[in-house]
């Protein structure tokens, strides 16, 4: 039996796993990444990687859970530093947000096919943890366009359902579109823009409305 290891060496074990699927799932995909091959690359007993956790699939979607808060953290840096917030340099950040996405390194956790294996195969807990996550991101946009401003749960809703169904097109426009994929990101990073100040627009109409009366 091995010793058991202290508290700062499981954060370093799961980092160092996390680090090594990432770049397996780039090369090869969620589906023929084993998890034998990425203990043995970190010297990890297989043992070990099933105490931190459950399958393969739960690893994986925890390691595209943070690719993904990266880039929405790039994303909102990007709108920090700018103040305010117009649609047209909204878009821009869409539009890099989706370049991102479509990286080397990034374009696998994007792809459909690789998203459903992972989705019909993790617990529900788990998507919702993720849903929260995406809710949290479109607050936080919301919130530097006019912070004064609330929407309702499902108009936020259903900005991530459309957020997420961009972004996997995003991970798979040279196949949508090939020789067109820059033109279509472009279109749909101003799409998705113009709805987030539309509703923004609206929830302010709607709460002067009830002011004045």
């Amino acid at each position: 039996m091995g010793r058991a290891f202290t508290e700062q060496e499981n954060i370093n074990n799961i980092e160092l796993l996390m680090l090594t699927g990432r770049k397996l799932a780039a090369q090869r995909g969620f589906k023929k990444s084993s998890v034998d091959e990425i203990v043995r690359l970190c010297s990890i007993s297989k043992g070990q990687f099933y105490r931190y956790f459950n399958s393969k699939e739960e690893f994986y979607f925890k390691v595209r859970m943070r690719v993904k808060r990266e880039l929405e953290e790039m994303t909102l840096r990007e709108l920090d530093s700018v103040q305010p917030v117009t649609q047209e340099f909204l878009a821009q950040c869409f539009y890099n947000h989706l370049c991102e996405c479509l990286t080397k390194e990034n374009k696998i956790f994007f792809d459909y096919i690789e998203l459903k294996y992972l989705f019909e195969k993790v617990p529900d807990e788990l998507k919702k943890e993720s849903l929260d996550n995406e809710i949290n991101e479109v607050v936080h946009i919301v919130s530097y366009i006019d912070n004064s401003v609330i929407l309702t749960e499902k108009q936020y809703r259903l900005i991530v359902s459309i957020l997420k169904s961009v972004a996997v097109i995003a991970g798979n426009a040279q196949i949508v579109a090939s020789e067109n994929a820059d033109v279509l990101l472009k279109f749909h990073s101003r799409a998705v823009a113009e709805l987030f100040f539309e509703y923004v627009e609206n929830a302010k109409n709607s709460s002067s409305q009830i002011g004045s009366n």
